[in-house]
């Protein structure tokens, strides 16, 4: 990871002085050294090399900057340690320092590598060992590199510790997982160039291999220039119950993500809007998800997404307008829980639903699913139930008026166009009471005596997906009675 990338420089560069051993050097800009890879086990396994260091980026004719303030005549001991850790290339001034104990306070800090420079206001490091930092806060941080400025107002460090290197590899290699901060806290970042970006507050929690941690922002607007969106805001985001550092080895790694630690995991969005020159052309309200991983794989969730939105706006205006709304606003819930024993998946709720048009839900539970397999044995994985429910609110009719218009005729005709489709499949050769009662609901909702329609699949015994299929090209008798299916209209 390059340090030098937005926020993530000036952290580091505070928790850098923590990270450094004696023999790893602190660089504004990274060398960018590969990690050694550990060596396999097995007699015959040669011992691993330390990776040859890549050649130093090229540096940039440094600016017309002011000389460094000199050096006190007695420097505080910890200020020693501090020039220590850093790498050779990269000059330390300051105004005023100071040293009470174990803090060590720094005034009117200036760090400088070729044309690269951070300046803090106010620099404070406590317990500064090379294994970690206890803690640090930095007030008042601006960096200046070739291509990016940047401003922090604030920035905290607490119980910041190194953790043991893999054999053969070096500490300028040290990987996400190797390393464990219990807490880190950013505000008032303003990030100039394009995109800007601006962000109130970053608080990050538990970052420590093999448990579970939380991370969170709130106030983030990112402005861009010369597109059809010219500002995208979030109000607040978080995440929690993760295992953070896990998730970082596996992005740096290119690896998929690991499963998550068992417990609670949740993520949360609020806020969003998406903006032209200041009129708002959509965004959401909140996403929202909600799970539970227990020791023995089982995993329960849920998904609940509220008024995504879009505007009406010149792109959109056709389609808004096509079905007679000045704004669509959505919403979203899905949940399901799934267990080991017997691969049953429960899927209570799958619903979606646009206001003033209607809403749709799905349901079903099964059996013999492997959410880890790649393939699907269609004789393992059965139906127990489902349902499917529609709340209609103005969508059919909408639909008949737009038929209608289509083809030149009326909605009531379209609609008995529609009644005459639905008997035609449902009606036996032979009288059946319980097909019946399933195509009079159907009919009452087409004919508009009902503006809920429900179905209900309940087989007498779990069909498997093998089963299914020939038995929906059968009579409406055979799959009404071999699914156990029941209609209701409201």
């Amino acid at each position: 990871m390059r340090w030098r990338a937005g926020l993530g420089l000036a952290a580091l560069l505070m928790a850098g002085v923590a990270l450094a051993q004696p023999s790893t050097k602190l660089h504004l800009t990274p060398p960018g050294a590969q990690p050694a890879t550990p060596p396999k086990g097995g007699p015959q396994a040669a011992p691993a090399q330390p990776p040859a260091p890549a050649p130093a980026p090229p540096q940039q004719a440094a600016p017309a900057w002011p000389p460094l303030p000199p050096r006190l005549a007695q420097e505080p001991p910890a200020l020693e340690r501090l020039r220590g850790l850093l790498d050779a290339g990269i000059e330390l001034g300051y105004r005023a320092a100071g040293q009470e104990g174990e803090l060590l306070t720094l005034t009117g800090v200036e760090l400088r590598r070729g044309a690269e420079r951070i300046l803090i206001e106010r620099l404070v490091l406590e317990g500064l060992s090379p294994e970690g930092l206890r803690r640090g806060e930095a007030r008042g941080v601006s960096a200046e590199f070739p291509d990016a400025r940047f401003r922090l107002a604030e920035l905290d460090l607490e119980a910041l510790a190194l953790l043991p290197l893999r054999p053969g590899q070096n500490g300028g290699a040290r990987e996400p997982d190797q390393i464990s901060l219990a807490g880190l806290r950013l505000a008032g970042l303003e990030v100039e160039g394009e995109p800007r970006v601006s962000l109130r507050e970053f608080v990050l929690t538990g970052w420590q291999p093999g448990r579970a941690g939380r991370v969170g922002f709130q106030g983030l607007r990112v402005r861009l220039a010369g597109g059809p969106v010219s500002e995208v805001g979030v109000d607040r985001a978080g995440v929690e119950g993760l295992d953070l550092a896990a998730l970082a080895q596996a992005a740096v790694r290119n690896a998929p993500p690991p499963a998550p630690p068992a417990g609670r995991q949740a993520y949360r969005v609020d806020g969003v809007t998406v903006q032209r020159e200041g009129r708002v052309l959509g965004g959401l309200g909140s996403v929202v998800v909600e799970g539970r991983t227990e020791p023995d794989g089982a995993a329960a969730g849920r998904l609940t997404v509220h008024d995504a939105a879009l505007e009406h706006f010149p792109e959109v205006a056709a389609a808004l307008d096509a079905v007679g709304l000045r704004r669509l606003s959505m919403e979203l819930a899905i949940e399901a829980s799934w267990t080991p024993r017997h691969g049953r998946l429960e899927m209570p709720a799958l619903a979606f639903g646009v206001r003033e048009l209607g809403a749709i839900a799905l349901g079903w539970v099964m059996e013999g699913v492997d959410p880890a397999a790649a393939m699907t044995d269609p004789n393992r994985v059965s139906l127990i139930e489902a349902r499917l429910r529609y709340a209609d609110q103005s969508l059919y009719e909408r639909a008949l008026r737009d038929q209608a218009q289509r083809e030149r005729s009326t909605p009531e005709r379209i609609r008995q166009q529609h009644a005459q489709m639905v008997g035609a499949m449902l009606t036996p050769a032979r009288p059946d009471p319980e097909v019946d009662a399933v195509r009079n609901a159907l009919l009452r909702f087409i004919g508009g005596q009902a503006r809920e329609i429900e179905i209900s699949l309940r087989p007498a015994r779990a069909v498997t997906m093998a089963e299914l299929q020939p038995l929906l090209g059968a009579g409406p008798s055979e799959v009404v009675r071999g699914l156990g299916i029941t209609a209701t209209a409201r």
